[in-house]
């Protein structure tokens, strides 16, 4: 999730209790005890400050809308945390012209599909570098114990009907590009056996057919734009391979996909009726949707406000192996480690008092790194925020994530409790503006181009729980594989995944500017302010 949750029960936010004066403040203060499980909440209280995320203000805003009939947007809920701010956009809302919310709906199919606006990025560089596997999405998943072929086929089939992003094609219709979902299209499935091999050549050369899956070219207006495949080592040890074109899946569909497999092949199993409803919203209705919100008044204007905070952000100077070139190759040195439990548990600590999230924190964290290396106190980094605000959206696959720039000001701050404020502050505030496409923000800031460089965004920052942490096939035991020196889109990447109380760090350099000696040296560095804040805290 974007904002990560903050584990054990709220502390006090040492903002003075007032009470609600009138039904709407009552019914969010109510909303506000139930959700985030704390003591009396007053008019006062900050949601994010009592403990809350983006999974809990997608709670917040589907009982609003249940009990109301108004939709609160993301940014909605962290641009107007207070109870007594979020009454007063509720009775806006309530009194908002209809056509500044244009109502997310299903579409008819029989008219051309738009595209939404990263899909078009994704069409154009297609266009331009046809054949480019850049943009190609891969899961490895490890399943051991018995695995029903039968059942596991059935599965995907019926994960073809459901996702309509699976059957999705681009071409050229009346003089736009669009989206052709085909009534019938399969998913790929392939199943290779390798027991006629020697034991031990048997998971080496599985590795190398999942890694020419993930390397395999997709061809937009033809499809399919995803397939799989299954490798037998042994009737109780397989690799499932998938690979997805980012135009119709991104990091967070996988999770999905991976958890509507497990429910399918379960259903097809034990012979029963598979629990998956009919999904009442399907990609080709969002960017259709994006594409009548971009139009308004409303979104309009806080696409200039969005563009005003970012306009003027330096980009980070990094201490770079090798010379920046115009031309990138993508390719990516890593270097890993775990943060064991009781770590965890200290930082958890540290962002509890400091009235911050997990996310928050291990972000002042990359903050701090960045401020001590770079030598500049102005820092512009970017997250991943998955695009399914939305109680209808969560269980999309589909290509909805956004890019989501956090420009930190650090001003002089050095210490540490003082740069989790300042993340806060910033992290709240870019929240606020999830909605708004990054392509388009871009295109708003209109910043200074240099060959080489990214506009805004070049160092980035993602926080998660893990995807596979409540799956599992049955009898199956499910591990993902990753690839070692996996490509990387930006010059620096940090990664962190919460794993049973651990947490993982991956941090990815752009092979065309540091050695892995010097990544390495960053992630220590990385884990050095990390442990000297918790031990001073």
């Amino acid at each position: 999730p974007e904002l990560e949750r903050l584990e054990g029960r709220r502390v006090g936010t040492g903002v003075p209790y007032r009470a609600p004066s009138n039904d709407t403040e009552r019914e969010l203060v109510a909303l506000y005890a139930e959700l985030l499980d704390g003591p009396r909440v007053g008019v006062d209280d900050d949601f994010v400050a009592l403990g809350g995320h983006s999974l809990l203000a997608i709670d917040l805003a589907a009982r609003v809308q249940q009990h109301r009939g108004v939709h609160l947007s993301l940014g909605d809920v962290f641009e107007h945390s207070t109870v007594a701010r979020l009454a007063e956009r509720l009775i806006e809302l309530e009194q908002e012209d209809p056509s500044e919310r244009p109502v997310l709906s299903p579409v008819p199919r029989e008219q051309p599909l738009h595209v939404s606006s990263m899909q078009e990025s994704l069409w154009v560089l297609d266009s331009l570098h046809p054949g480019d596997t850049f943009y190609n999405m891969h899961w490895a998943l490890h399943l051991e114990g018995p695995l029903d072929l039968d059942a596991f086929e059935l599965a995907v089939a019926r994960m073809g009907e459901r996702h309509e992003a699976l059957r999705t094609t681009f071409g050229w219709i009346d003089d736009d590009v669009a989206q052709v979902i085909s009534p019938s299209q399969k998913v790929p499935l392939d199943v290779v056996d390798l027991q006629h091999l020697e034991v031990s050549e048997r998971r080496p050369e599985a590795l190398r057919i999942s890694a020419g899956n993930a390397d395999l070219p997709f061809d937009l207006a033809a499809g399919p734009l995803t397939r799989m495949v299954i490798i037998r080592e042994a009737p109780d040890r397989h690799l499932l391979s998938i690979s997805s074109h980012h135009i119709v899946s991104d990091m967070f569909s996988m999770a999905v996909l991976a958890g509507d497999l497990v429910t399918a092949y379960e259903a097809e199993r034990s012979g029963g009726a598979s629990p998956l409803l009919d999904l009442p919203i399907q990609p080709a209705d969002v960017a259709a949707w994006e594409r009548a919100t971009g139009g308004t008044r409303r979104f309009t204007e806080r696409l200039g406000q969005r563009a005003e905070q970012l306009r003027g952000a330096p980009l980070l100077e990094l201490p770079t192996d090798f010379a920046r070139s115009s031309d990138r190759s993508h390719a990516g040195v890593h270097a890993t480690a775990i943060l064991p439990r009781a770590d965890t548990d200290k930082l958890i600590a540290l962002a509890r008092h400091h009235h911050a999230t997990l996310f928050m924190t291990c972000l002042a964290g990359f903050v701090t790194l960045l401020r001590d290396r770079c030598n500049q106190e102005d820092l512009v980094v970017g997250t991943a925020v998955s695009g399914r605000g939305r109680k209808e959206l969560e269980g999309l696959v589909g290509l909805l994530v956004n890019t989501l720039p956090i420009r930190v000001d650090l001003d002089g701050r050095t210490d540490f409790g003082d740069t989790i404020a300042a993340v806060r502050a910033a992290s709240t505030q870019s929240f606020a503006y999830a909605d708004v496409p990054f392509g388009q923000l871009v295109a708003a800031v209109n910043p200074e181009r240099t060959r080489g460089r990214q506009p805004l965004v070049e160092t980035y920052f993602q926080f998660q729980t893990d995807p596979l942490a409540d799956i599992g096939l049955g009898d199956l035991r499910v591990e993902r594989v990753s690839r070692e020196d996996t490509p990387v889109a930006f010059d620096l990447e940090l990664s962190i995944t919460e794993v049973a109380g651990e947490l993982r760090v991956n941090l990815g350099g752009a092979a065309d500017l540091f050695s892995r000696d010097t990544v390495t040296s960053w992630l220590d560095d990385y884990l050095s302010v990390l442990a000297r804040a918790t031990a001073d805290s």
